[in-house]
């Protein structure tokens, strides 16, 4: 893994109007549902990415659903394991708003 991968920092709340600093600073924001976006990205059941997080599944069902905090551990896996820089971040989330139906 590389420096660069978990260079920025990671925030599990933020006010609306910091988010877009944060992104020109060059910041990657993972919280509960960014972390089930990046599962449904990479076609992960729920299994697989709680393993690849280091979680039960019954745990990362709960994180998804806001129920539990994202920790630091969790957020560091998902950085480490989806080779994630906060450049990758921001096209996986765009791709993902991409695939949308309308509406949704």
């Amino acid at each position: 893994m590389s420096d660069g991968a978990i260079s920025g920092f990671f925030l599990f709340t933020l006010h609306a109007r910091n988010l877009a600093q944060l992104k020109e600073a060059n910041v990657m924001i993972i919280d509960f549902t960014t972390a089930k976006k990046l599962r449904l990205i990479y076609r992960l059941s729920l299994a697989e990415m709680a393993a690849l997080l280091g979680v039960s599944e019954s745990h990362l069902w709960r994180v998804e659903k806001g129920e539990r905090p994202i920790n630091e551990t969790m957020r560091r896996r998902c950085v480490e394991e989806l080779e994630l820089t906060s450049d990758k971040l921001t096209r996986l989330l765009d791709m993902y708003q991409d695939t949308l139906l309308p509406g949704k």
